[in-house]
């Protein structure tokens, strides 16, 4: 189930990338978002459940938020709706079948600055990862690396609480051994 799991997400990830190679914006496959996706897919098709949680949960606090508000401001195209919805159920499924590891939320935090890096090799105008400008969406003189400190806390203390919640959740949730 697992790997036809992981080949799913390896065709929406190929629909994704045609369709960004059509447009001409093909560098925006290096959003946190998309590495997270691959992440998941390879995590799925090698039997890495660890990866493939760390992959699906990253895009429920970072990848996921940030669509929501490209859709709500611009509107998307049906294969990153695909992509956007299901890595994320994709990585909670995963977490519910193999637990959350506790080296999320400092992974999380390296693939957001390793992002921040790939963002800057890529076109300025396209903006990916927010690398170049803060989104568009904050007040006028927000600096860039307020912006990136903001992100960064953001997506480390979300995952570090998805983690901190599920152990607590997984020793005191339906099934769980109470002691007296």
């Amino acid at each position: 189930m697992s790997r036809l799991l992981g080949l799913l997400l390896v065709l929406l990830l190929a629909w994704h990338t045609s369709e960004k190679v059509q447009t001409g914006l093909l560098p925006e496959m290096f959003w946190a978002c998309h590495l997270a996706s691959a992440l998941a897919a390879v995590g799925l098709l090698v039997n890495r459940p660890a990866l493939a949680v760390f992959g699906g949960l990253f895009h429920v606090v970072c990848g996921l938020p940030a669509w929501l508000l490209e859709l709500a401001l611009n509107g998307t195209t049906v294969s990153s709706a695909a992509l956007h919805l299901v890595t994320p159920a994709l990585g909670v499924w995963a977490a519910r079948r193999h637990g959350v590891p506790g080296w999320i939320a400092p992974a999380g935090a390296a693939l957001w600055v390793g992002s921040q890096l790939i963002g800057r090799l890529c076109p300025e105008p396209l903006n990916v990862n927010l690398a170049w400008h803060p989104y568009e969406v904050l007040p006028a003189g927000f600096p860039a690396w307020g912006s990136h400190l903001v992100n960064l806390a953001l997506v480390t203390l979300a995952l570090q609480a998805l983690t901190t919640g599920v152990t607590r959740f997984a020793r005191t949730g339906p099934g769980a051994a109470h002691a007296p």
